[in-house]
């Protein structure tokens, strides 16, 4: 028994004597001079019963990555956050397509500062006609985007009351010198007042009394003879419309704003299209903006990238209106 204390003693200082290295790895290099014990390999000590624990210990943990710190993960042998890292997001392996960030561990469209993601693309809240103030607020008819508000520039006299829609206060019996100021049925709207359609109030012509307010053959005054289709109305031929403004079924009209009665009364503009100078013009929808009289996606246009005539050098890309490299 003595023997054998003896022989293992001798055995465990000629492998800690013959130790080249110990690594992080756990790993143990034994001289080449050491002799096998009566339990050990050549080459290697006799550890006894002692040996088999420790040595297959040191060698699983041989080439392990380290543990990473709360929070990360490890990925191809380095610690990443997967909430927010673009190569990793949501999980090893999982990239983000260009032009995508990592945010809460899914991938999200990267917009520019000045631009807010709405239904997969970038667009400016400010000026975007289908995105304006907020995603999905779209300005219809005639209106534009304007600040982050669908506003409409009225000509002739006119003036919006209700949204993205011209009329004229001075004709219109809704709004009757001003916004909301309706007439009664029995009213009309004259010169921005409410008054009757046929006013109190006869004159005698020929021999008869009659209302020149709105007989239509003495409208206005005796033998004044009113063929108009809106007829006499409170002494005048139809209705009478400042400036610039066409008569449409007894309504001013601005013919050359109106889609309605675009160019002239009836002429009726497509859907999707609006009336500017009095001609009906394709409105573009979905972010893009019209450059040269088309509808153009500033967004990926290399041609106009980002603003109308912005051309891109043919070695970059258009991204979210950036000249970028591919």
């Amino acid at each position: 028994m003595a023997t054998r204390q003896h022989g293992l003693l001798a055995a465990l200082a000629a492998a800690t004597m013959g130790v080249s290295g110990w690594g992080c790895g756990g790993s143990v290099v034994v001289g080449a001079g050491d002799t096998a014990g009566s339990g050990g390999a050549a080459g290697q000590p006799d550890l006894g019963g002692l040996s088999d624990g420790h040595e297959d210990g040191l060698a699983a943990g041989a080439g392990s990555p380290a543990a990473c710190p709360p929070g990360l993960t490890a990925c191809s042998g380095d610690c990443v956050d997967t909430d927010v890292d673009p190569a990793n997001c949501g999980g090893c392996g999982k990239a983000c397509a260009p032009g995508e960030t990592c945010s809460a561990g899914k991938c999200v469209l990267q917009c520019p500062d000045d631009a807010t993601e709405c239904g997969g693309k970038c667009v400016n809240l400010y000026a975007d006609n289908d995105n304006c103030g907020s995603c999905g607020v779209a300005c219809t008819n005639q209106c534009m985007c304007y600040a982050g508000t669908c506003l409409l520039e009225c000509a002739g006299g006119a003036t919006t009351c209700s949204p993205c829609t011209c009329v004229w206060t001075d004709a219109d019996p809704a709004d009757c010198g001003g916004c909301g100021k309706a007439c009664a049925p029995d009213e009309i709207c004259s010169a921005g007042q409410c008054v009757l359609k046929c006013p109190g109030g006869f004159t005698k012509c020929d021999g008869k009394f009659v209302q020149t307010s709105c007989d239509p053959d003495n409208c206005g005054s005796c033998g004044a003879v009113c063929s108009h289709p809106c007829g006499c109305v409170a002494g005048m031929c139809g209705p009478e419309c400042a400036g610039g403004v066409s008569v449409c079924g007894c309504k001013c009209t601005w013919t050359q704003g109106d889609p309605a009665n675009c160019g002239g009364c009836g002429k009726a503009c497509a859907p999707g299209e609006t009336c500017s100078a009095g001609k009906c013009e394709s409105q573009c929808s979905g972010g893009s903006v019209k450059c040269g009289g088309k509808c153009i996606d500033t967004q990926t246009d290399p041609a106009n990238c980002g603003a109308c005539g912005v051309a891109c050098p043919s070695w970059l890309h258009c991204t979210q209106g950036l000249c970028q490299i591919p």
